[in-house]
């Protein structure tokens, strides 16, 4: 049995903490994979998943968005000064004290997705090792990037119009998937470009990250310009 979610390691309303203890008391003997990447390329990530839930509905009437923790309204620099949570989360040493507060060291083992992206078989078959898989298991397309930025969108003014009309869903569902293809540059806009940083939000948010990457990498036995963080 596993479970994966990357909301598991949010900073926003202690989450990671709250995550990392009822994991406990649910499964004591969990092993815990916590995949990791560039801490400035999480918050582009971050922030386009949050702009693409919200568009689609899927953050409202959620915990975070009743609390009003989260305000993203769609201009990058300003959302990444506006929520904590976002840079919070960026800050993997922080998360995985959270995660040691509850397991043991053997229990949990650091994935860098640079590392997943290089060598994928390798990494696959390290983690399989570690929960306890057989190292040979098989996976499809281990080199296939899922659920990656490229592949999400926010609605045009047409999709939310079309969008608004009763039934769309269960049309759009059962739709072909030829004809999704054709139809969706008409319905969303999607994200072909990473945000871009003005200088001065990117000064302040690498001096919130240094000293927590710095003491991560060396826990995690990398150099500490493993990550440039302002590359």
């Amino acid at each position: 049995m596993g479970e994966g979610s990357t909301t598991y390691s949010h900073a926003w309303l202690n989450r990671r903490e709250r995550c990392a203890h009822r994991i406990r008391d649910y499964c004591p003997d969990a092993r815990i994979l916590y995949c990791v990447r560039h801490p400035l390329r999480q918050i582009e990530s971050a922030w386009i998943m949050a702009m693409w839930a919200l568009d689609n509905g899927h953050i409202q009437g959620t915990e975070l968005h009743r609390s009003g923790k989260l305000d993203i309204r769609g201009d990058f620099n300003d959302d990444v000064r506006n929520n904590d949570g976002l840079v919070g989360t960026a800050n993997y040493w922080q998360t995985l004290q959270c995660y040691r507060n509850e397991f043991s060291e053997d229990q949990i083992k650091i994935v860098f997705l640079e590392q997943l992206k290089a060598n994928p078989d390798r990494t696959l078959a390290e983690c399989c090792q570690f929960l306890g898989i057989a190292p040979d298991a098989s996976f499809d397309d281990p080199d296939e990037a899922r659920n990656t930025s490229a592949s999400k969108g926010l609605a045009t003014t047409f999709g939310r119009i079309v969008r608004s009309i009763p039934g769309y869903q269960a049309l759009a569902a059962g739709a072909p998937s030829f004809l999704k293809t054709l139809v969706r540059p008409l319905i969303k806009d999607s994200f072909t470009e990473k945000p871009d940083w003005t200088p001065a939000v990117k000064e302040t948010v690498i001096s919130r990250l240094e000293e927590d990457t710095n003491r991560f990498l060396n826990y995690a036995g990398r150099p500490h310009d493993y990550w440039i963080l302002d590359a």
